[in-house]
C-alpha cells in the first residue's frame, strides 16, 4: 500500500492499493488557534500521528509520496509566499511528516515529488479533469488539497513504475 500527501495547513492524504486510490482522500487541517506556528505544528503532528499510525498498521504502508517544496523565481505567487514565510513553513511541515514516518516505521520509503514535474503550471481545473478521466469515482467533491494528493500519487506511481 502507498500514501500520497499534499502538505500544508490543510494536509490531504490519499491511500493507494494496486495503483488505485481506495477511498476519497482525507484532509487534516491545522486548528484555528492563535498559537505560534511551532505550537500549531506540534498540534497538527499529534493529530496526524494517530491517523497515520492507523493507516500504516491497517494498510501495511510501504511507500509515501510527498510533494516537495520549492521556490520558483518566475512565479510572483511563489515569491510572495516565500517573503511571507509560507515556503519555510511548508518545508518545516514536510520535514516533520518525514520524521514522523521514520519514527512510526523506519522501513517506509519516502519519495519527494517535484511540483513542476507532476503539475507544472497547469491550473487545478485541468488537473482535476484529467484525474476525473482516470479515477471517476474519486474526484467528485474533492477540495484542492485532495485533488493534489491524488495527482501526486498518480505521478509518483507512474514514475516509479510500481
Amino acid at each position: 500500500m502507498l500514501l500520497s500527501m499534499d502538505i500544508g495547513n490543510h494536509t490531504a492524504i490519499c491511500v493507494w492499493e494496486n495503483n488505485i486510490p481506495i477511498a476519497k482522500p482525507t484532509t487534516i487541517s491545522l486548528p484555528k488557534q492563535e498559537n505560534s506556528k511551532e505550537q500549531n505544528h506540534k498540534i497538527m503532528l499529534t493529530n496526524v500521528e494517530h491517523f497515520l499510525k492507523t493507516q500504516i498498521d491497517i494498510f501495511k504502508v510501504t511507500k509515501v509520496f510527498i510533494e516537495g517544496v520549492g521556490l520558483w523565481g518566475h512565479s510572483a505567487r511563489s515569491q510572495t509566499a516565500a517573503k511571507q514565510g509560507h515556503t519555510f513553513w511548508v518545508a518545516y511541515l514536510v520535514g516533520g511528516y518525514m520524521e514522523l514516518f521514520r519514527q512510526l516505521n523506519p522501513a517506509i520509503e519516502i519519495e519527494l515529488v517535484n511540483v513542476l514535474h507532476w503539475r507544472g503550471n497547469l491550473p487545478l481545473t485541468v488537473i482535476k479533469n484529467r484525474l476525473k478521466a482516470k479515477y471517476p469515482a474519486l474526484t467528485e467533491k474533492m477540495n484542492e488539497h485532495e485533488v493534489c494528493s491524488v495527482g501526486i500519487g498518480h505521478f509518483g506511481i507512474s514514475q516509479s513504475h510500481i
